[in-house]
């Protein structure tokens, strides 16, 4: 989530002094609503989406998974009910206390304007229903409702300004974009970037809806600066006097040239920096370790502090001969971005597979099939450790020491996996990983990052077995 937000930051904010700095005095009031909207889904979304196929990763570790779920279990019950995790839950409820607080404030805005429009009285003029409400405030619309304080206080010429005004913005769409904001500002309550977006956003429909008065800009300035001094509206409604009037009229009679219209081009290097830096994979292919923090997929992970060595007796797959090896615990990620990484016996929901395969290793036999009916007869793990399913449902960290042959007891050797089939099969499995989707783990009613080792669903040492060029196995 912190990621996320860097990101989404990051976008909102270049784009907006882009804009501040080259779009906001020219008269390109279309494109400068585009480029507003555009850009806050931008900002939003682009983040999440993930670029490119990764190179193939391999772990370099030999791991022994008894070994290590027990000393994860220390660490886990060390590490629970840190500070860390109780400031997290702390700042989870304060942000779904504001997200409540700004939706109890937009159903007081709903209500006052029912309220106007029962206590009003109601006439029709053009495509508007006219709500005449008696209070002191400058005239607003909602749709095709038009409220107002009288009729009477306008002349001819003055309603027919009002009246144009409103309904260009009707004929605009311009309470599409007033819905999108009053959700953004919602959801995003806390962030400061959502309210400039809100202000540039209403001055340009002000601009596009001013447009009318270009036979008579005079006039049509004197009238708003009589309008001034009057209440605005609702937010979810347009305001005839909401944004800065000296600005408008300055808009009025304001000139853009041919030239200036290079400044639309701002597109092109805004999206070019947004692939290279702000998307969540933005090019990060390789796992970049620096002491126990590492780089992957566009997430930083931090890893747990290193287990001693161990000496292991294991069985060599191909000679079935028993060997002894010193192997060093394997490290496993805690935290995601700073956020807390739950291991799987800690959650009360685990995650699980969007996919009608009921486990990992069983999905990825069925996606791999051709590939796996070309090895020679035998049995085979896919030996994938460590895997980190994300809140936003991806599986978002792993260590996979590639496909591996095992030994089964019955025959002297294994037949060695050609290279090139090996690499084809390893580099396929990573896709499929990067890929699928996830149902996310839940601690409480949180979604949350999740350690999933120990789990049945995305347990990798299930064997596939291979015989007469048939796959099977891999299920349970």
């Amino acid at each position: 989530m912190l990621q996320y937000l860097i990101n989404a930051t990051a976008i909102w904010l270049l784009s907006l002094l882009l804009f501040d700095l080259l779009l906001r005095r020219e008269r390109f009031h279309a494109y400068n609503r585009f480029y507003l909207l555009f850009t806050l889904l931008l900002g939003a979304i682009f983040p999440l989406v993930e670029w490119g196929d990764r190179e193939p990763f391999y772990s370099d570790t030999n791991s022994v998974q008894s070994v290590i779920k027990a000393k994860k279990g220390i660490v886990t019950a060390a590490t629970a009910g840190s500070n860390i995790n109780s400031l997290e839950n702390w700042l989870w409820d304060i942000y779904l206390a504001g997200v409540a607080i700004s939706c109890l404030l937009l159903i007081t805005e709903i209500v006052k304007l029912v309220k106007l429009y029962r206590n009003g009285r109601v006439s029709r003029a053009g495509v508007f229903k006219v709500i005449e409400t008696g209070s002191a405030h400058a005239p607003f619309s909602l749709l095709n409702l038009l409220f107002v304080n009288s009729k009477a206080q306008y002349s001819s010429e003055e309603w027919q300004i009002v009246v144009a005004h409103e309904q260009r913005h009707k004929e605009l769409y311009h309470f599409a974009d007033l819905l999108l904001l009053q959700c953004i500002r919602i959801v995003a309550w806390f962030h400061p970037l959502s309210y400039l977006y809100n202000k540039n956003l209403l001055m340009v429909h002000e601009y596009q809806a001013d447009s009318i008065a270009t036979q008579a800009p005079h006039e049509y300035g004197q009238f708003l600066l009589e309008q001034s001094a009057l209440a605005s509206a609702p937010a979810l409604s347009h305001s005839f006097n909401r944004s800065p009037i000296k600005k408008r009229i300055i808009m009025l009679t304001k000139k853009s040239s041919r030239a200036a219209r290079i400044k639309t081009f701002v597109f092109i290097p805004l999206m070019a920096a947004c692939v290279i830096c702000f998307a969540q994979n933005g090019l990060s292919h390789k796992k970049e370790r620096k002491g126990d923090m590492v780089t992957f997929m566009g997430n930083k992970f931090e890893l747990s502090k290193a287990m001693p060595q161990d000496t292991v007796i294991t069985e060599n797959p191909i000679t079935g001969e028993a060997e002894m090896k010193v192997t060093r615990i394997e490290q496993y990620p805690v935290k995601m971005n700073g956020e807390q990484i739950y291991y799987i016996e800690e959650v009360n929901v685990q995650p699980g597979l969007l996919v009608k395969e009921s486990t990992l290793i069983a999905y990825l036999k069925n996606q791999l099939q051709d590939e796996l009916s070309q090895l020679p007869d035998g049995n085979y793990s896919l030996i994938i450790s460590n895997i980190v399913t994300s809140a936003s449902g991806h599986i978002v960290y792993y260590d996979f020491d590639g496909i591996r042959p095992q030994y089964n007891g019955t025959a002297s050797r294994i037949m060695p996996i050609d290279k090139e089939l090996e690499r084809t099969i390893n580099e396929k499995t990573e896709r499929l990983l990067d890929k699928i989707s996830i149902s996310p783990a839940k601690y409480k009613v949180k979604k949350v990052h999740c350690l999933t080792n120990g789990g049945k669903v995305f347990n990798s040492y299930s064997a596939i077995e291979v015989k007469d060029h048939k796959v099977s196995g891999g299920d349970k």
